[in-house]
């Protein structure tokens, strides 16, 4: 037997319990929260293929009296069945389930943990109850629901609704919902989208948002009336919902091939430098592509031990006075010099360390100074990939920060030699440390930190930071670095944003970040494999 528990402030959840006891007189009901409780129920019951349950005014009247003698005695426990069948009205041939809880500050909050709980979510996922009521005390927040079946019920019917109109964003669909029986049965309506209610969308009728795009839509009609059994039918899918961005996908067969078709974008007419970095690993690659769009160059991608036949072809077509390869030979190695050294002029930009490597390509791609750098972890790639394009349109390196630890001696003397007033930190302080950022204030620099709670929200604060307006967006995958970083040269040097994002969707927060800028077109860097359909439909997570 499950015993009394006394008040705690922790929400807790309990199953069923026999025991007979007296109770005061119930308080007044807290409508809202109760009818919540109800919506709430038959939705999670719609999603199951479950008809509705109807609430019934006894039920309701008991599990109100419950959740007040509960709070009344700061203690949780479940009645009685013989107490709660004399509370019922007659008639009932199963009477009464029941589920209570405390410490929830919501509906949606109860709801939800009773029905992640196997025990409460059976209740309210039985198929043989065709009532509920449902009851609330805010002292304390003690909730209660009961659950009972009437015998020979009559169920109402309905046809499937079916949706007309348009399916673009920014059109309205209309629902038509018919032949529904008793007379006058009261008729509600649920949007969704991909099979997921829609908030808010409960009309006959639903104006598609940019959140719909790339996602199919249906409507659940649920029917009630006094006396029968509610019933809910769905409509079948509508097409794919169209974006009215304008989309285009910029791939290759491999990372390097989408590297070419990036640059043939970027320099139709070709480019007097070209920046050549590892497709293999990131370290050395990260802070090439700002450098690269300075110098008014492309940037490609090669394997360590040789250049792949079509960024060859590419780098003789961009016809480049010079070329520069960054990283040590670890990452590109000597075969690529030699190969590349017969096409141009053929430099490195090398050190000990990635972290050296980006001091000396700072340098290196930055003869004139800047007024700004962007420091980012060199722990991984996706805080330096995310300020790629920003620093490129910012006219400012890259430059790579050790973790958990301050600025080094050889990052100063480069901020120094390059005359940076502002440091804009990508990335939060488990990326880079907020004594690295207390040591640059310490020494007179303007610090500005771009972060979020994961490398999406990161990388969409440097872009709300650092574009205001821009007619084009960038997408590219934040699970691998190469499109990213190369798809940087492309968008730095057109003064737009490259928002990363995951292989199967658009991140919450790119559309609305884009809507903010005025962005008509996206560029969706590199293939299938990377980024699906639905990223190119814009579909959101």
């Amino acid at each position: 037997m499950i015993r009394l528990r006394p008040f705690a402030a922790a929400a807790a959840i309990v199953a069923l319990l026999a025991g007979g006891l007296t109770l005061a007189a119930p308080d007044p009901a807290q409508a809202a929260p109760r009818d919540d409780v109800v919506s709430l129920t038959n939705a999670n019951r719609a999603n199951a293929g479950l008809p509705a349950l109807q609430r019934e005014s006894s039920l309701d009247a008991m599990a109100q009296e419950w959740a007040t003698y509960m709070a009344s005695q700061k203690s949780m426990v479940h009645s009685s069945n013989e107490w709660r069948t004399s509370r019922a009205s007659s008639g009932w041939t199963l009477c009464c389930g029941e589920n209570i809880a405390y410490g929830y500050t919501t509906a949606s909050s109860v709801v939800s943990a009773w029905i992640n709980s196997p025990g409460h979510r059976a209740n309210i996922l039985d198929s043989r109850y065709t009532h509920m009521g449902a009851g609330y005390n805010a002292d304390g927040h003690y909730w209660v629901q009961v659950f009972a079946t009437f015998p020979d019920v009559k169920t109402v019917k309905g046809t499937t609704p079916t949706i007309s109109g348009t399916t673009t964003v920014g059109q309205t669909l209309t629902a038509a919902a018919t032949g529904w029986s008793p007379s006058g049965t009261k008729l509600a309506f649920q949007w969704k989208a991909n099979g997921k209610a829609i908030s808010g969308a409960t009309g006959t009728s639903f104006k598609l948002t940019d959140y719909q795009a790339g996602k199919r839509i249906t409507v659940t009609v649920t029917g009630t009336a006094s006396g029968y059994r509610s019933a809910s039918t769905t409509s079948g899918q509508t097409a794919v919902v169209k974006t009215t961005y304008g989309v285009e996908r910029v791939s290759g067969q491999t990372r390097y091939a989408s590297a070419v078709a990036v640059s043939k974008r970027t320099y139709p007419s070709g480019s007097g430098v070209v920046y050549i970095a590892s497709g293999e690993n990131f370290p050395d690659a990260v802070g090439a592509a700002p450098a690269a769009v300075n110098a008014g160059g492309a940037l490609l991608l090669t394997r360590r031990d040789s250049v792949p036949s079509e960024v060859v072809a590419e780098v003789k077509r961009l016809n480049p006075r010079s070329i520069v390869i960054v990283g040590g030979e670890a990452a590109v190695g000597s075969a690529v010099q030699a190969t590349l050294s017969g096409i141009a002029t053929t430099t490195r930009v090398a050190g000990a360390s990635r972290f050296e490597v980006s001091t000396a390509l700072a340098i290196q791609g930055f003869p004139g100074g800047t007024d700004t750098a962007y420091i980012a972890s060199g722990a991984g790639f996706a805080d330096a990939v995310s300020a790629g394009s920003a620093a490129g349109a910012d006219d400012a390196p890259i430059i790579l920060a050790r973790p958990k630890a301050g600025p080094d001696t050889a990052l100063l003397q480069t901020l120094e030699r390059l005359g940076v007033r502002t440091v804009k930190i990508a990335g939060g302080t488990a990326a880079v440390s907020s004594s690295f950022e207390s040591t640059l204030r310490s020494k007179g620099y303007t610090v500005e930190r771009l972060g979020g709670a994961n490398r999406y929200a990161a990388n969409q604060a440097i872009n709300a930071e650092a574009f205001g307006y821009s007619n084009t967006a960038f997408v590219a995958s934040g699970l691998a670095y190469p499109d990213a970083l190369t798809g940087s040269t492309w968008a730095g040097k057109s003064n737009a944003p490259l928002f990363i994002t995951t292989s199967g969707c658009v991140q919450p927060g790119i559309i609305s970040t884009m809507k903010g800028m005025g962005v008509s077109k996206v560029i969706v860097l590199g293939g299938t494999s990377s980024l699906s359909v639905d990223v190119s439909n814009l579909a959101t997570c």
